[in-house]
């Protein structure tokens, strides 16, 4: 599954979260900036993913604004 993170994103502690979010939910894959947004990609059981993408949207640092979240399969 590829994600596509846009908004305050960037210097606010996001990619860590996420790195901590997917360990959490036993993911595998890879987080990166891109031009001002956060692009991820995680693989793992669907129920797994579908915690992480709410505890996304719920758990994101306090200092970050997330605008929109792009989902795609991959």
């Amino acid at each position: 599954m590829h994600l596509e993170v846009k908004g305050v994103v960037q210097g606010v502690g996001f990619r860590p979260f996420i790195y901590r979010l997917a360990y959490k939910y036993n993911l595998a894959g890879w987080v990166q900036n891109t031009s001002g947004n956060v692009a991820i990609e995680v693989q793992g059981i669907k129920a797994n993913l579908d915690e992480f993408i709410a505890s996304l949207k719920t758990e994101a640092p306090p200092v970050s604004r997330i605008q929109e979240i792009s989902i795609s399969t991959v």
